[in-house]
């Protein structure tokens, strides 16, 4: 990162220090982070669900294995009826959300003018 981008950065970094900002560039997506049949969708979430539907946190003791003869876990884990529930917007949205957030901040926006205006000419009166 050069001396201006650092210089960039600085303020956000000094708002959110638990966030760790960045200006590299963003890492192709990996194998998983898919939805199959949906090219380009927006993962939101993505869980793993147990066989009697309950969300799960750690791997059972049949698919952690470690080392050379250890299982492939997503094989593992859907021979024992484990499913992957994923939250997620088609790229078909894309568009369309944008202008919506386009028009909510430029309403946004025309309201904190209107109050300006309206306040800095009752100062005047």
């Amino acid at each position: 990162m050069g001396r201006r981008a650092g210089l960039a950065v600085a303020p956000g970094a000094a708002a959110f220090p638990g966030v760790r900002v960045t200006a590299d560039p963003v890492p192709p997506p990996r194998a998983g982070t898919v939805v199959p049949g949906r090219p380009g969708a927006w993962i939101l979430s993505s869980q793993a669900i147990s066989p009697a539907g309950q969300p799960v946190s750690t791997l059972p003791a049949a698919c952690a294995g470690a080392g050379p003869k250890a299982p492939d876990p997503g094989q593992c884990l859907e021979s024992q009826g484990y499913r992957e529930a994923i939250a997620y917007e088609p790229a078909s949205r894309y568009w369309p959300l944008q202008w919506i957030e386009t028009g909510i901040f430029l309403a946004l926006a025309l309201a904190l003018a209107g109050f300006c205006f309206w306040r800095l000419g009752r100062g005047r009166t």
